[in-house]
């Protein structure tokens, strides 16, 4: 089985599906690997690394798909490549139907599948593949640090001989895998903390690395230095929670960062990969921050990828074999 990278096409991503160590070990179970040029230079792997292992570079994402079994893809795959994979292949990735709609009727009618690895359903034994967790770990950390470039102070309590710097009080708004992070990062960096979900089950986990935990996130809105808001409900649009009349009512200056804009955004005015300024304070929106440490969501990225990988090859053959009766594959095959 012949697995297939190329660079990105998306204009922002900077993030690989195979890094050297995961190429090895694939190698090693039995794959081949071939990987166009530079493919991984964006997250500071070079060729001669994937050379090294045993990885094939090609001069061309065109030679990779021609000849690849599986295409491994972070976003969804352009027409034009698409139209150059074999019958019968597969395409792991980042996929929807509304993301593939356009091409879906012509992969369908020559057998290729598509995997969606962000449908992942929450199940331990698929923990260890599950896309989103990974990159929304990363994007909760990221979050604070993109909060603090905008910030006109400093988020720990500073006390110097010039005079004191209070520390910044940030509420997070969604406490699931990206706000949890979110919040045990910024209370390292010494900032007070609130956070504020929904679910009131979630009430211990946002305690135990480092927030209050409120009922009324309006209650601490006049005071607040930073929100970042990660509400993203499973299949559906993001809810509107900070409104053009709670912007009005903010603090001066105050950043707040949206997580969920690929859904739509949480925040009004909010746009993808955009800087908004509106009355007094800055709106960043980006459901996918964990593109700005590309190295380290490479690395949780690709053995993703090689978890999910080994779960359906069979050593004994070395093929791909997808159990139609599994709820995994039940859960992220796309179907037309």
């Amino acid at each position: 089985m012949i697995i297939g990278i190329i660079k990105e096409t998306s204009l922002h991503e900077t993030r690989t599906c195979l890094t050297p160590q995961t190429a090895e070990k694939l190698i090693t179970a039995g794959f081949s690997i071939k990987m166009e040029q530079n493919a991984g230079l964006k997250s500071c792997f070079r060729n001669s690394e994937y050379a090294s292992v045993g990885v094939e570079i090609l001069a061309s994402s065109e030679e990779v798909l021609k000849k690849c079994d599986i295409w491994l893809t972070i976003n969804t795959p352009d027409s034009k490549f698409a139209k150059l994979l074999k019958n019968n292949s597969l395409i792991i990735g980042n996929l929807s139907n509304d993301s593939l709609k356009k091409i879906l009727p012509s992969l369908t009618s020559r057998n290729i599948k598509c995997l969606a690895l962000n449908q992942i359903p929450r199940l331990s034994k698929a923990q260890s593949f599950d896309i989103l967790s990974s990159q929304n770990n990363l994007s909760g950390y990221q979050a604070i640090f993109k909060a603090a470039q905008f910030f006109p102070s400093t988020l720990p309590l500073m006390i110097t001989s010039a005079g004191t710097l209070a520390p910044a009080k940030i509420l997070i708004i969604g406490v699931g895998v990206a706000g949890l992070q979110a919040i045990a990062t910024a209370k390292r960096l010494g900032a007070k903390v609130y956070a504020y979900d929904i679910n009131q089950e979630v009430k211990e986990q946002a305690e135990s690395v480092g927030a209050k935990f409120i009922n009324d996130f309006h209650s601490v809105l006049n005071e607040v230095n930073v929100i970042i808001t990660a509400v993203t409900p499973a299949h559906s649009a993001a809810p509107k929670i900070i409104t053009s009349d709670i912007l009005e009512t903010l603090p001066d200056h105050c950043i707040l960062i949206d997580l969920a804009t690929a859904q739509g955004g949480n925040i009004e005015n909010s746009a993808d990969q955009k800087i908004t300024r509106c009355q007094n304070c800055i709106i960043y929106g980006d459901s996918a921050l964990a593109r700005e440490i590309p190295h380290a969501a490479s690395t949780l990225l690709a053995n993703n990828f090689y978890n999910f990988l080994m779960y359906i090859f069979n050593p004994e053959n070395r093929q791909i074999k997808l159990n139609s009766n599994d709820e995994i594959i039940q859960s992220i095959i796309i179907r037309g």
